[in-house]
């Protein structure tokens, strides 16, 4: 079993929503260029995500030789889009025991990390949950 997600675009992106209802506008108003509009509009559903991963896999880049440098102990670094991604992120540190999260604007991608921990959940708790409540199972992967 395993999870698969490509984390580049907020759940609900105000940016990508709204163009894509402006490209639905456009093509009801422009009945004569609506092939070229939906054209347009799917490539902008093709390239606003692809775009947003490339801006996110530098950032990573950057916040990981950041960390490095400032002598900063992790296994893996996660980032996820916040809202109005691409300009916030949310980073994920995992510090063996506990998580660290802190938020990060493109805006400022040097500026101050205020990382917020928790405790990690105990595996064999979860293991024992997941046995008895199917929701559990999710978090025993």
């Amino acid at each position: 079993r395993g999870r698969f997600s490509v984390q580049c675009v907020f759940i609900i992106d105000p940016v990508f929503t709204l163009s894509l209802i402006l490209v639905l506008i456009l093509i009801r108003m422009q009945p004569r260029h609506q092939t070229r509009i939906a054209c347009l509009g799917l490539l902008w559903l093709v390239a606003y995500p692809a775009l947003n991963l490339g801006l996110r896999l530098g950032l990573e880049a950057h916040l990981r030789e950041r960390l490095r440098l400032q002598g900063e102990a992790f296994s893996t670094l996660e980032l996820a889009p916040e809202a109005l991604a691409p300009l916030n992120w949310k980073l994920i540190v995992d510090a063996g025991d506990r998580y660290r999260l802190a938020a990060v604007s493109l805006l400022q991608p040097n500026g101050p990390l205020r990382f917020e921990e928790f405790t990690k959940a105990d595996r064999a708790l979860l293991e024992s949950l997941g046995g008895r409540v199917e929701f559990f199972r999710t978090y025993a992967w």
